[in-house]
């Protein structure tokens, strides 16, 4: 029996050993499995933060984007504006140019009837003057003038 006892401590020795490195081994076991899902979880804790933090860029681009697409919407109807109002100004010169071209045509005309007129006129004190002074017609032609050119500077005076 004195045998038997060193056996058997030895063998719960062996026993107590077995399980104290299978206890080990599945508390390592078991650790390994929290460390990976550990590693898991902050993996996708880190991407979730990657992706929002990609997100927030994206909103800031598209955002900002926006923003200057505005600007040159307003830069463009202000250009439009401005092009509309030179474009209506420049119709009511044209307006104004084609009045004072059609009163310019007027006024010549009257001015052209005016010259004719003065020249039946002159003509007809040309023959006047012939039969009653009986002068020859470069005399009459000479007095003729002399009484022109002092009706042009009595208007020009007066």
């Amino acid at each position: 029996m004195e045998i038997a006892i060193p056996i058997i401590a030895a063998v719960a020795g062996i026993v107590a050993g077995a399980g104290g490195i299978f206890a080990y081994n599945k508390k390592n076991e078991k650790g390994g499995k929290d460390k990976a899902e550990d590693l898991v979880r902050k993996a996708k804790r880190e991407a979730s933060d990657i992706v929002l933090s990609a997100k927030k860029e994206a909103a800031k681009v598209t955002e900002k984007n926006q923003a200057e697409e505005n600007d040159r919407r307003r830069e463009w109807k202000k250009t439009e504006n401005r092009l509309a109002e030179r474009d209506t100004a420049l119709d009511a010169k044209l307006d104004q140019l084609e009045k004072k071209t059609e009163k310019l045509s007027r006024e010549e005309k009257e001015l052209d009837e005016l010259k004719n007129e003065v020249r039946e006129i002159r003509a007809k004190q040309h023959e006047k003057l012939e039969k009653i002074a009986g002068l020859s017609k470069a005399d009459a032609r000479e007095k003729l003038m002399k009484m022109t050119e002092n009706d042009i500077k009595q208007d020009l005076v007066g």
